[in-house]
């Protein structure tokens, strides 16, 4: 098998027709040999009856497996273990690729002899877009474009779960998703994919960007409200701190660099506020929101313990 598509799940049954008509309407050479795995991750809405219909007339093989461990990771995991691929092909199940997707990363990973592959992912609104929500916030939303041409990508530049894909033999030799991170259900937790992009990284493979190569992001009305914006940020900083390893002062974990940043950031945010009001101050209270997380994550962490080191 060239190529897997892993496509993990939880009660997004609406979006995931969608996901699955635009990977049937897949235009891939003759002589590439491809198989979709979709993961349920526990769904509880009709996603077991969508997956069941589809599976009768796909054109090529797949397959359903259910993941009872909730969290995003274990479910990626679940696919991995199940693909028989040379190559692993990521989205997700409110994602609609382009009709070339798969065939502009398989050529990709032939022409460039690369280890990953990330892509070009467009945000689709499916509600009006609030006046608050501007360029600079679009990517917390999953939007990626690192321009026009080809780049090998690094640190800055990490692919993403919307649009990635990496040889199988990267997991037979950094392992898979950290299991601690990552989307579990409801709650908004990340890192899992800038985790192993670190790993990837570390282990100095090659990654390339091909704008070619892309998605469209469904965007609802739930992801459009500012407390979504603030859970991602404070979540973020909050795993963050709870992997800090502090060197220099502290107290109770939390290294004493951290106060005078929050309160820099306080303090230009209000400055803002009173002169452009709060919908024009939105990027700066994020910032605010993600310190107030790492401060929690380090006096949560197991340094941050009954520790105080002036």
């Amino acid at each position: 098998m060239d190529l897997s598509v892993i496509l993990c799940t939880y009660n997004r049954a609406a979006l995931l027709q969608k996901s699955l008509e635009s990977l049937r309407r897949q235009v891939v050479s003759p002589n590439v040999r491809w198989e979709l795995i979709v993961v349920d991750n526990n769904c509880s809405d009709s996603t077991p009856e969508i997956l069941r219909d589809v599976s009768v007339d796909f054109p090529v093989p797949l397959q359903v497996f259910r993941e009872t461990k909730q969290g995003l990771s274990h479910a990626r995991n679940h696919g991995i273990k199940e693909a028989q691929g040379t190559y692993l092909l990521f989205t997700d199940d409110d994602v609609e690729p382009a009709l070339d997707w798969i065939e502009s990363i398989w050529s990709t990973f032939r022409k460039c002899q690369c280890d990953a592959v990330g892509g070009k992912v467009e945000l689709k609104f499916l509600c009006e877009r609030p006046l608050w929500v501007t360029d600079d916030l679009k990517g917390f939303l999953a939007h990626v474009d690192y321009g026009s041409t080809e780049i090998q990508l690094t640190g800055e530049s990490a692919p993403i779960g919307a649009n990635m894909a990496y040889s199988a033999r990267v997991f037979a030799r950094l392992g898979g998703f950290d299991p601690l991170l990552g989307r579990n259900a409801d709650k908004l937790v990340g890192g899992e994919e800038i985790d192993l992009f670190e790993r990837f990284l570390k282990a100095g493979l090659m990654a390339i960007y091909q704008p070619k190569a892309l998605v469209y992001h469904a965007v609802d009305r739930d992801r459009l409200r500012k407390s979504y914006f603030r859970s991602l940020h404070f979540n973020s900083g909050k795993i963050r701190g709870l992997r800090y390893v502090t060197h220099g002062r502290q107290v109770f974990g939390i290294p004493l660099f951290l106060l005078p940043q929050l309160l820099r950031s306080l303090g230009v945010f209000a400055i803002t506020v009173l002169k452009k009001g709060l919908d024009h101050s939105v990027r700066l209270e994020l910032n605010i929101w993600y310190f107030l997380g790492f401060i929690f994550g380090c006096a949560g962490s197991p340094q941050g313990k009954g520790r105080v080191s002036l």
